[in-house]
């Protein structure tokens, strides 16, 4: 018995610290060779960095159905946004481009 016990409450832990780390995954990563994003929480995507962001396939980008994003800003040295970069935020209401925004997917 003390051995299941053992057994359910490392699982536990381990669920906890599983949960813990993908939500804050969620909030920041890579889009790019060169490029981070940072989801902050009033709802602002932030793009930085310099280069093209990654193109994803579709349901594929990290951002893909995040009703939290409500404006995104791409900073200056970003040339490009992937294909289906924003696919289905359905609450974006503004974008802000820099001008190193050479193409948009």
């Amino acid at each position: 018995m003390k051995k299941a016990m053992r057994w359910f409450v490392a699982l536990a832990v381990l669920t906890a610290l599983f949960c813990c780390a993908t939500a804050l995954a969620e909030d920041s990563g890579t889009c790019g060779e060169n490029l981070t994003w940072v989801l902050d929480d009033a709802g602002t995507l932030t793009i930085s960095g310099t280069g093209e962001m990654y193109r994803y396939e579709w349901r594929g980008s990290p951002f893909y159905k995040k009703d939290s994003v409500k404006s995104v800003i791409i900073d200056d040295g970003v040339t490009s946004i992937g294909e289906y970069a924003l696919e289905c935020c359905g609450n974006l209401t503004s974008i802000t481009l820099a001008e190193s925004v050479t193409s948009i997917g």
